[in-house]
């Protein structure tokens, strides 16, 4: 073809490396464009075409220096080894260039499968597939080159460049990539037109005494006040075990997570376990959830049954960590480098993922739909959002050097009033996203709004994170507003746990539960026709490496309360041995300890505690090193 020396004599050395560049060049644009075609059938990413066009095209450029690289480097080696025959020597070059993008693709997927018991045999053909892939392009190019080189004896056009030529298809390649994933389908095919949306909100590490509807509060909420108003708000929710992807996976499947083992951010949630969307999704509803820190990523298994799971939290190219080389590249960024510098690789604002869900809602809205937005603003580093008066204080520079810093009453106050402006900013945009969203989809809607944990800001000498499990970590806001008349009661005062959600809105929702889940149904206390005090299993670390230790715990109703709600809390700290107990409804703080005077209360709750671990499933798969290194740098060490 015309981009090849070609001669009697070996080809020159140059000229021979710099076609085996071009040749390859042209060999790893395909295999980027192919690889962009991949990607669009299996990304969950909601975006534009603009964002799809950008997102192929870096696909194919980063495949094709990645191949133009491997080129360099095989034809030095080969214009070193390889002393005639150009023809054959650039078919070597071309065949174990394409060899090594098929393991650099293959590979991996082959480790993936060899872990898993009894597929070895498909293991290695994986492995294998590169070989045959040498060989083929071997062939194949000193076929079509000899071909091209008879039409040129002949006095026949030898056909377009190849460069050309792979340009060309790439970029039809990779248009059809952007419009498959632009163009999702979000169908709610089996849903009635009266089915009513249902909106859950999750809002990352907000306390319960900072939302105003519950009474004194550092800071006001008036939008959240509005929902609770409206709706139902729960006085004493919790969560079961104080972490972002253990609390959402005891959400989505009504299970506690000693019984799903998920245990960390570090661990995935399982298939075997079902979930709220698939339910949902088999119900007909279009599900789409859109997400703000790699903590909830789809890596935790939380993305199952959503149609549409946006966690694409870079702006220049959203989905670049979908594409291999670019995932490899910030892997090593997150576990060689500082991964506190790259945060925006990690989470975004609460605007951008509220925007894109509205955004979606208005594409999609017609149908019947299942949404979850999280939010992460309270989350740590606290920052002020342009705040007038707010402290200037960095906390991202104190979370830095967190090992030196002395917390004394001034910077403990700067801190409080920084996550109180995230509070604020929070309930200011979500009370914004919430208006808009009711005037632009004409259809009923439930509407949850949960926080996953709190968190301390000082309390027991524990500050700015959510280690324990004092009640500033495990008392939760909860509000649920109806789609539908009934609901009468405001103020539930019965303890409620995160893991009832699933089954009550289902309820709600006239479905029939979820199977083989422990959640309850809050529903006829929503109604007023019923009272009851779930206890809950309590589970927490006691720092920021689970090799620091847990914590148990166990939060049950008083024997002797003369209402709902008055509860004692048993905690124990299984590495020391120690325990304490607390009656809540006289110590609110958690201040006396009592459990000298109530042993038989300590030993009823220990074999309580002792009979949910015998049900404790096994420990979640983890995440690999630089997924993290990526929780690191978001505050959580695993």
């Amino acid at each position: 073809m015309s981009d090849i020396l070609w001669a009697d004599e070996p080809i020159e050395r140059g000229a021979f490396v710099g076609s085996a560049v071009k040749m390859s060049l042209g060999l790893g644009m395909l295999s980027g464009a192919a690889e962009a075609i991949a990607i669009g059938a299996s990304s969950k990413l909601v975006m534009p075409m603009s964002e799809a066009v950008i997102l192929a095209t870096t696909s194919v450029v980063l495949g094709g220096l990645l191949a133009a690289g491997g080129g360099l480097f095989v034809g030095l080696l080969g214009a070193w080894l390889f002393k005639a025959d150009p023809t054959r020597n650039i078919a070597r070059v071309l065949g174990l260039v394409a060899g090594g993008l098929a393991a650099f693709h293959l590979w991996p997927s082959g480790l993936l499968v060899l872990a898993q018991p009894g597929r070895t045999p498909q293991a290695m053909a994986f492995f294998a597939m590169p070989f045959g892939v040498i060989g083929f392009v071997n062939l194949y190019t000193r076929f079509i080159w000899r071909w091209s080189d008879r039409r040129v004896e002949e006095g026949k056009s030898s056909g377009p460049s190849w460069l050309l030529v792979s340009t060309t298809l790439s970029l039809m390649v990779s248009s059809v990539s952007a419009i498959a994933t632009s163009s999702g389908d979000y169908s709610a095919g089996r849903a009635l037109d009266s089915d009513p949306n249902v909106l859950l909100v999750t809002i990352d590490t907000l306390r319960r005494d900072h939302v105003s509807a519950y009474g004194d509060s550092p800071v006001q909420t008036p939008n959240l006040d509005a929902l609770a108003a409206e709706g139902v708000l729960f006085e004493n929710a919790v969560t079961p075990f104080p972490e972002t992807v253990p609390a959402h996976a005891s959400l989505f499947t009504g299970l506690h997570p000693v019984r799903t083992g998920v245990l960390s951010n570090g661990h995935q949630l399982s298939g075997r376990y079902p979930t709220l969307t698939e339910k949902l999704g088999n119900e007909g509803y279009a599900t789409a959830a859109f997400v703000s820190s790699f903590a909830v990523h789809r890596q935790t298994g939380l993305d199952r049954g959503f149609q549409a799971y946006d966690d694409g939290f870079f702006s220049g190219v959203r989905g670049l960590n979908e594409i291999r080389i670019a995932h490899l590249s910030l892997r090593a960024l997150m576990r060689f480098g500082d991964p506190a510098r790259y945060r925006h690789f990690l989470e975004r604002s609460a605007e951008d993922t509220l925007g894109r869900s509205l955004d979606w809602m208005v594409a999609h809205g017609e149908n019947p739909f299942f949404m979850w937005v999280h939010l992460f603003e309270p989350h740590a580093p606290y920052e002020t959002h342009g705040a007038p008066g707010a402290p200037n204080v960095d906390h991202r520079a104190i979370l830095a050097d967190e090992s030196s810093v002395q917390y004394g009453e001034v910077l403990t106050t700067q801190l409080r009033t920084l996550y109180a402006e995230e509070v604020a900013h929070t309930d200011q945009v979500l009370g914004d996203f919430i208006e808009q969203v009711r005037a632009t989809v004409d259809r009923p809607m439930m509407i949850v709004v949960v926080s996953d944990h709190g968190e301390m800001l000082g309390e027991h000498e524990i500050y700015f994170n959510h280690h324990g499990i004092w009640d500033e970590t495990i008392r939760i806001p909860m509000i649920i507003v109806p789609h539908k008349e009934g609901y009468d009661t405001k103020l539930v005062r019965s303890q409620a746990r995160l893991m009832d959600l699933p089954n009550t809105m289902l309820s709600m929702l006239d479905l029939s539960e979820m199977e083989g889940t422990e959640s309850g149904d809050l529903s006829p206390y929503m109604r007023g026709e019923k009272q009851r005090d779930y206890a809950s299993l309590l589970m927490g670390r006691m720092g920021r490496s689970l090799s620091a230790g847990t914590v148990l715990g166990y939060r049950a109703a008083k024997q002797d309360a003369d209402d709902f709600g008055q509860m004692v809390k048993f905690i124990w700290d299984t590495d020391s041995d120690s325990v304490s107990l607390y009656d809540l409804a006289t110590d609110p703080s958690e201040a006396i300890d009592i459990h000298v005077s109530q042993s038989a209360a300590v030993d009823a709750m220990q074999s309580q505690i002792r009979k949910e671990l015998g049900t404790a499933a096994p420990e979640g798969k983890g995440r690999d090193a630089a997924a993290i290194e990526s929780l690191r740098a978001l505050g959580y060490v695993e």
